[in-house]
């Protein structure tokens, strides 16, 4: 299953998680994680990050952030985020990895936020366009 990292260094990879897939998206976010709807994505897409990323002081994932809406009601996402798609499956809501179009999307989106924003332009590594 594909999915789309964003660092908290603004490092963009794509990422295969391996079987069980909820084992891989923890280690991806350096622990137990939970689903974030941004504000800024249109669904089916969503993120993951660290439940307790705060507690843990985890720096600030500012793309997170910023399509998550931080600025309306100050919360911000830390650590490193992956995204991916949920959707209704055979047991019913569920998450999904990515296509390479949904990957190109999400790759707009950051670039986007990357322009609005003062920030470093994000890092490609791995990812094919």
């Amino acid at each position: 299953m594909k999915v789309l990292k964003v660092t908290t260094d603004n490092v963009v990879s794509t990422v295969e998680l391996v079987e069980p897939h909820w084992k891989s998206m923890g280690d991806e976010v350096g622990g137990h994680f939970e689903r974030v709807n941004p504000r800024l994505l249109e669904k089916p897409y969503c993120f993951l990050c660290n439940e307790s990323g705060l507690l843990q002081e985890l720096p600030i994932n500012l793309v997170g952030s910023v399509m998550y809406g931080f600025l309306e009601h100050g919360q911000p996402i830390v650590g490193d985020i992956i995204f991916m798609r949920e959707d209704f499956g055979p047991d019913g809501p569920d998450l999904f990895g990515l296509s390479d179009d949904d990957i190109s999307y999400l790759l707009g989106s950051i670039a986007a936020i990357a322009e609005r924003v003062v920030m470093p332009v994000p890092h490609e590594r791995g990812i094919k366009q």
